[in-house]
């Protein structure tokens, strides 16, 4: 018996940890996409002057 031999699992951690990165960026770029550049445009046009019904950039 020898006690060289490698566990086949000892890599695994950093690839499971890569996968679920990977799986996780569609969701990351739909939550950018439709909540968080929404947010920032509002939070940019709120300091725009307005002179009755016309915003002023």
């Amino acid at each position: 018996m020898s006690s060289l031999v490698s566990s086949p699992a000892a890599g695994a951690p950093a690839r499971q940890g890569v996968a679920a990165w990977w799986q996780a960026a569609p969701l990351t770029l739909v939550f950018a996409l439709f909540f968080l550049v929404p947010l920032a445009l509002i939070l940019m046009v709120s300091f725009w002057d307005f002179n009755e019904y016309e915003l002023l950039p």
